[in-house]
């Protein structure tokens, strides 16, 4: 902390946690090092003074290099007018050059270099071999595509330039000085090329031998054309340079260009992991962050993180970058945006459309996410800690036994989007009088979230399911598995959803329980394996009430209904009238009010032992129909013979005792 480790190099060195807060890490080389959890608040990173110097020295090179480009093609333009020229070679060439220029010129300001230089690409290459035929001689093109060239290299060299200057300097007055000594290193440069070009050249035959031969030898009107031709194009490449530094997307290739450039010597993080790293309120101009972690990495604050070169992070994106620095979102749209990684700790984000939004492992603690649209917003693994979802809207939102909701602020809720015919729809809690108290919307979300769901999505063979799921918490007690609830999807799926510890593997306990149960239900009905014992009522109550029953019966009703009304599905076609039967007696023993409850309790349980009997013959015992038989006929005694089950029990005991072939 508070140390000068410029220049230092810590390749591939571990750093986790370390303190480099206030710290100056110009030129240090952490390429590849773990910096996990390391905080680099108030750090200075960027380029060391030499390297400050270095990269100065390249630009004053680029700039005259751009000089000498222009200078030329400002003097082979004027050149190929002359009557020397022309009566040779015709005025085809200067046509060209000029109308190419011109369409350069105006492409470039209207839609940026790279589709300026397009452009003239394009219009020489189809100018040339029309006007190639016309002239008489050919090579009088040679001017053309020598002032063509000296443009593109000229125009690119000059705006790189000058984008790195004001990329790599802060101090007004230096970045003026630069721009001085440019523009002089651009003429010196320009009228040194031209004496050595037309000296070289002059010895030489042909169209571009004669526009230079032609150029020594004219007047003083005609070289400050060319002049002004240069300077025109120096202005167009300064412009484009300017353009780029603050971020115009027509000058992206000049801006990349120069950035490149200029962290050239810089503070280096790249391939470095960056995970929870915290650069609030540093400098990180001329900083190398390509192919870095950058998980939930912290730059709130953080200047000059735009003269970094990010690669392809989302610190490139611009929104994305401003957000992550500014932490203001408020009413903003990010509808479908990829935020995933992001650290928006203590955002706000206050009414913000997040529809669709990638928010998968996002740092989200303390944000203020009230009134947000959180419509189909993936959050995996986010950590939604302290945060305020006070009537944001979380219609389909994806959140998983991951997404962390520890102390979220909620009032209430809506589930989903609003619409002008109900701009208040499926608020939650319903009364509109009520709010969530502290605590509460997380109790009301967890069981959404934090359940293993065993869904079938074929017939459901109960009895497999309730000896499988036994299996599956006797052989997972750790996992403290709790049944929750059981849902009909469907005609015939059914989903299970249980309770397990924070810890426990949903997806291994999810695999164990379904191959155990296709198992199962693979076995005949009397196979030992299927049966459950009378100590496991729990179970075998799973069983009969995997379709859902009434809350509001004694337990035995509910078993013996559920049991009766599965009877069609599992006795032959000429037994069917048991249930008929059943049904018929249920029904008399629930509404007779001569029953007293205990006998009313009684008679349900036998009609169920008769029911199950019926079900499964062959784990059931004859015997035990018939105990259930003599069991109602003895209730029939004790109680009045006006009594409904007395007068309709009698009859239909027997023809159950002659299906059966009871004694």
């Amino acid at each position: 902390m508070r140390q000068n480790l410029q220049g230092k190099s810590y390749i591939g060195q571990d750093f986790t946690g370390k303190d480099f807060s206030h710290t100056d890490i110009r030129g240090v080389n952490f390429t590849n090092a773990t910096l996990i959890d390391c905080k680099f608040n108030n750090a200075r990173g960027g380029l060391q003074r030499h390297w400050v110097i270095v990269t100065m020295v390249a630009a004053l090179g680029l700039s005259a290099l751009s000089g000498v480009g222009l200078a030329q093609v400002g003097i082979i333009t004027l050149s190929t007018l002359s009557n020397r020229f022309t009566q040779e070679f015709t005025h085809i060439p200067a046509v060209i050059i000029f109308g190419s220029l011109a369409v350069f010129l105006v492409t470039t300001l209207r839609l940026g270099l790279v589709l300026g230089l397009l452009a003239l690409t394009v219009t020489i290459s189809v100018a040339v071999p029309i006007g190639s035929m016309l002239a008489p001689i050919l090579a009088g093109m040679g001017p053309v595509g020598l002032a063509v060239a000296w443009t593109m290299i000229g125009t690119l060299s000059c705006a790189i330039a000058s984008a790195v200057v004001r990329i790599v300097l802060q101090n007004k007055t230096l970045i003026k000085a630069m721009g001085i000594a440019s523009y002089f290193a651009s003429f010196a440069a320009g009228i040194g090329g031209w004496v050595i070009a037309q000296n070289v050249t002059l010895k030489g035959q042909g169209a571009i031998a004669k526009s230079l031969d032609v150029a020594a030898n004219e007047n003083l009107v005609a070289k400050v054309g060319a002049i002004a031709i240069a300077i025109a194009i120096v202005l167009l490449g300064r412009y484009a340079g300017l353009k780029a530094v603050a971020a115009d997307e027509k000058f992206a290739l000049v801006r990349i260009i120069a950035v490149a450039l200029a962290a050239t010597g810089g503070t280096s993080f790249r391939g470095a992991n960056l995970t929870d790293a915290d650069f609030s309120e540093a400098t990180l101009k001329n900083t190398d962050l390509r192919e870095a972690n950058l998980t939930r990495t912290r730059w709130v604050r953080t200047r000059q993180l735009d003269y970094a070169r990010v690669g392809t992070s989302y610190l490139g994106d611009t929104e994305l970058r401003q957000l992550v620095i500014t932490v203001e979102g408020e009413g903003k749209n990010f509808d479908g945006k990829n935020l995933q990684n992001l650290n928006l700790s203590q955002a706000n984000l206050k009414s913000a459309s997040l529809i669709g939004a990638n928010l998968v492992n996002v740092n989200l603690k303390g944000a203020d996410l009230a009134k947000a649209k959180l419509v189909q917003t993936q959050l995996a693994n986010a950590d939604l800690t302290l945060a305020c979802l006070t009537g944001a809207c979380i219609q389909g939102w994806g959140i998983t036994t991951t997404t962390k909701l520890d102390s979220v602020d909620c009032k209430y809720i809506y589930m989903r989007s609003p619409t002008e015919d109900d701009p208040d729809p499926y608020r939650k809690p319903d009364n509109r009088q009520e709010e969530f108290a502290p605590g509460e919307f997380v109790d009301f979300i967890a069981p959404l979230i934090k359940t293993l769901d065993l869904y079938h999505n074929q017939s459901v063979d109960p009895r497999a399911v309730a000896v499988a799921f036994k299996h599956l918490v006797e052989n997972n007690p750790a996992a403290e598995l709790e049944l929750l609830a059981m849902e009909k999807r469907g005609k015939d799926k059914f989903l299970l959803k249980v309770k397990t510890t924070a810890s426990a593997s949903r997806s291994r306990l999810s695999q164990e329980y379904f191959n155990d149960y296709n198992q199962l239900r693979t076995l005949p009905r009397n196979n030992p394996r299927l049966l459950i014992s009378e100590l496991d009522e729990k179970f075998r109550s799973l069983e009969t009430m995997f379709l859902g029953l009434p809350t509001n019966l004694p337990k035995q009703a509910n078993n013996a209904q559920y049991t009766i009304s599965q009877l069609a599905d599992f006795i032959e076609p000429e037994k069917q009238r048991l249930k008929e039967m059943l049904i018929q007696l249920q029904a008399v023993v629930e509404t007779d009010t001569e029953l007293s409850a205990d006998k009313r309790t009684e008679v349900l349980e036998q009609l169920k032992v008769i029911a199950e009997v019926g079900m499964y013959p062959q784990e059931w015992p004859k015997q035990q129909m018939e105990t259930a038989v003599r069991i109602l006929k003895g209730i029939m005694v004790e109680i009045p013979s006006t009594a409904r089950l007395v007068v309709e029990g009698k009859k239909i005991l027997k023809e159950i005792s002659q299906i059966f072939d009871l004694e």
